[in-house]
C-alpha cells in the first residue's frame, strides 16, 4: 500500500499492526487447539506421553502466573477443591494468549521503532 508523505512523494507502507494481530490470533489458535486435543486426548487415553506434553504446555502460562504471584493462591484453591479443573484451564489458556499478544505488540513496537529510525535517517 503506498501512502502520500509530508512531502508529497509516495512512500511504501507496511502494514505492520495488521500482521501482528493476525500472527497473535494465528498462534493463539493453535495454542488452545492444541492444549485442546490434549486435554481430550489425556481424558480418553492418558498416557505418560499426553500427561507430559500436557505438562509441558502448561509450563509457560504457570510461569508468567508465578512471576505476577498468582500461582501460589490459583494451587492453593485447586488443592482446597475452591476452584474446578475447567475454570483453572481457562485461566491459563487466557494467561498464554495475554502472553501472545503482549509480546507481538512489543516485538512489532520494536520493529516499528526501527523502521521509524530508518526512514529519518533516510530523510
Amino acid at each position: 500500500m503506498r501512502e502520500l508523505d509530508g512531502s508529497g512523494e509516495r512512500e511504501e507502507r507496511f502494514p505492520l499492526l495488521q500482521i501482528m494481530l493476525s500472527n497473535s490470533f494465528l498462534l493463539s489458535g493453535i495454542y488452545l487447539a492444541v492444549g485442546l486435543c490434549l486435554e481430550l486426548v489425556g481424558r480418553v487415553h492418558p498416557t505418560k506421553t499426553v500427561v507430559r506434553l500436557s505438562i509441558a504446555l502448561d509450563r509457560l502460562p504457570a510461569g508468567v502466573l508465578d512471576s505476577v504471584g498468582l500461582l501460589d493462591p490459583l494451587r492453593e484453591a485447586y488443592l482446597q477443591n475452591q476452584v474446578q479443573a475447567l475454570p483453572l484451564r481457562v485461566v491459563f489458556a487466557l494467561t498464554t494468549v495475554l502472553l501472545i499478544f503482549t509480546l507481538a505488540l512489543l516485538v512489532g513496537g520494536g520493529m516499528w521503532l526501527v523502521m521509524q529510525l530508518q526512514r529519518r535517517a533516510r530523510a
